[in-house]
């Protein structure tokens, strides 16, 4: 699966308890441990696609820290940017 080089996780990943972290966004996808992200109940990932042929110059998403993920942006909506 080539494309999956492409891949990298957009969000925090924490065990159930949510104290420990069990991945990092900006990891690859493909060196994942997709065991213990699943052991951790959790059943989806926010991914971002990072291939050459998507490369733009506009912003498409915003780190939400509260929430621990990216978050996509879009042309016309308006982003606040709220400090912590």
């Amino acid at each position: 699966m080539p494309y999956l080089t492409n891949l990298f996780l957009a969000e925090e990943i924490k065990d159930r308890q949510g104290t420990a972290l069990i991945a990092k966004p900006m990891e690859a996808v493909a060196k994942l441990n997709l065991a213990a992200i699943a052991a951790s109940g959790h059943t989806n990932l926010v991914v971002m696609d990072k291939s050459e042929k998507l490369k733009q110059k506009l912003m498409t998403g915003i780190w939400n820290g509260k929430a621990g993920r990216y978050e996509s942006i879009h042309r016309r909506s308006q982003q606040i940017l709220v400090g912590d």
